[in-house]
Parts: C-alpha cells; structure tokens; sequence
C-alpha cells in the first residue's frame, strides 16, 4: 500500500489537503483500490493507473542497464524497445532469437530493476522501391515479431509505406 499526501492549496489560513491510500487490486493489477480523506470527508474507489514509458532508442547512447537505472527514480518502469531499422537496436538484440543465455540475461536485467515492456518498434519501410532494403525491413519485422513472441510482449510497433514520389519531367523527342 502506498500513502500519498497532496496539498490542494490553501486561502485565508485555511489549508486543503487530501491524504489517499492506494492498494492494487489483485483481479487487475492496472486498478487501484483508493481511499481518499479530502477536507474530512473519506471517499473510497477504484481508480485505473496509467504506466508511463519511454522510448528507449532516445538514450540509445547508454546501455540498457543505465537507462532503466536512470527512470528508476522517476518512477517509469515501462520501456519500449528498438529491435532495429531506424530506431536501432540499442538495448534490444534479435539475436537473442537464437541464444537463449542472452535472452535469460536480457529478461533478469528487467526483472532486476523491476521493468517491464510495452512494446518492441522496428519502424521500417517493408514497402521501400529498393528490393534489398526493402526485405531488410521485412525480416526485421519478422524477427521481432517472433521475439516479441518469447518475451510475451504484446505490441510490435512498425510502419509501412513508401518514400516520397519525385515526379520525372517527361522528355520531348523531335
């Protein structure tokens, strides 16, 4: 259980303060049982939590054990991973598809600092003109779809499309 006290404000002396409770309910652990005393009155509820993440390939400078050790005292515990194309793979390898020391390692890191994943981005063009990147991109897709898979990650994040169309001037010919 947590205890939060949040000074409302406060008008001709009189201070407005409200001391709440909060309890995770064990049938949904995105709910909170609240017990609130605002101003005497106690009210009591449950309340939905909103997890805050970050994009890791922003810190994609830092390795992953340093960013999580870096939102820790902000309170995130939810990280989206780049698994590469152009958020990069930083702090997410597919390789680990392959190699499941690396992958026990990648899961004990999180659990370790107490993070979880909201999705794994692989932000791509599977659609580019270019053959070659194009299947690039797919199989990077593919791949952290399957990761995705072993690490019981919900959400892969990707995109789909083509560059931009240069418009070509038609040549006159005599």
């Amino acid at each position: 259980m947590a205890e939060h006290l949040t000074l409302l404000g406060s008008a001709n002396g009189i201070i407005t303060y409200s001391v709440f409770s909060t309890v995770p309910l064990a049938s949904n652990p995105h709910r909170l049982f609240v017990r609130e005393v605002s101003g005497g009155n106690l009210l009591e509820g449950t309340g939905i939590v909103m997890r805050v993440g970050l994009f890791t390939p922003l810190l994609s400078q830092l390795s992953l054990s340093a960013v999580l050790k870096k939102l820790a005292p902000l309170h995130i515990n939810t990280v989206e991973l780049g698994t590469g194309n152009y958020p990069g793979d930083a702090h997410c390898k597919l390789a680990m598809l392959g190699d499941n020391n690396a992958l026990a390692e990648f899961q004990k890191l999180l659990s370790d600092q107490g993070a979880n994943i909201s999705a794994l981005s692989c932000h791509g063009n599977p659609l580019h003109p270019d053959r070659a990147r194009a299947e690039h991109d797919r199989e990077v897709s593919r791949s952290t779809i399957l990761l995705a898979e072993k690490l019981a990650v919900p959400v892969v994040v990707d995109f789909s499309g083509c560059p931009a169309i240069r418009t070509v001037q038609p040549r006159l010919t005599g």
